[in-house]
């Protein structure tokens, strides 16, 4: 098996770069900044989060804002659930982005409520850029995350597994960011790109 890989040789931002990140996306230091990078398919769980952050108390939802990063089919039904769940003020649609990994060290937290997938490239470039991740107990995630040693797994199609789950990090982020410290050294070794291309070489050469 030679796992997906991603490039991990972009270089870290500094807490300036963060910060001029954070202010041209008009995100503040007052809220935790969550985010979601995903095409915006059913099967990518995207109304299971909406559905889960109507179960935060008004709290918790003051202290949290939700990026939605991605385009798909189901974008349009999604901004309306949005819209019917009361979610104006958490939940930002940011659609299309070029290269998304180039502003991940913007936000606080990674969601990935998918409700099936390989192994997700976004999670991956999520890891390497040290963010903590909540994400679905499911095949390539679960092996990615190491069985929840690396972020937190909860059932996929319970949103109020996932509320439980974003409001004990808004409570307290300390354990998960812990966590989410071995994240880049584990990309790199197992998910670097030039290694995966040397495994890929040597399975042609056999």
């Amino acid at each position: 098996m030679i796992p997906n890989a991603v490039d991990t040789s972009f270089p870290r931002k500094t807490a300036n770069d963060i910060q001029a990140m954070r202010a041209s996306m008009k995100l503040t230091d007052a809220t935790l900044n969550a985010v979601c990078v995903a095409r915006q398919h059913h099967q990518k769980g995207i109304d299971v989060l909406l559905r889960g952050l109507t179960l935060l108390n008004d709290t918790a939802r003051r202290r949290l804002s939700v990026s939605l990063i991605g385009d798909g089919p189901d974008r349009a039904d999604l901004e309306g659930l949005a819209g019917d769940l009361g979610l104006g003020d958490t939940v930002r649609f940011l659609g299309w982005h070029d290269d998304p990994r180039r502003i991940l060290e913007a936000f606080d937290l990674f969601l990935l409520p998918s409700r099936s997938e390989g192994q997700p490239i976004a999670l991956l470039e999520a890891m390497a850029a040290g963010l903590p991740v909540i994400a679905t107990r499911i095949a390539g995630t679960e092996e990615a995350l190491l069985g929840g040693r690396l972020g937190e797994l909860v059932p996929s199609e319970r949103p109020e597994a996932l509320a439980e789950a974003v409001a004990r990090f808004i409570a307290d982020p300390a354990p998960l960011r812990q966590k989410a410290a071995g994240g880049p050294e584990h990309i790199r070794h197992h998910h670097g790109i030039e290694a995966a291309m040397k495994r890929t070489i040597a399975l042609w050469r056999e």
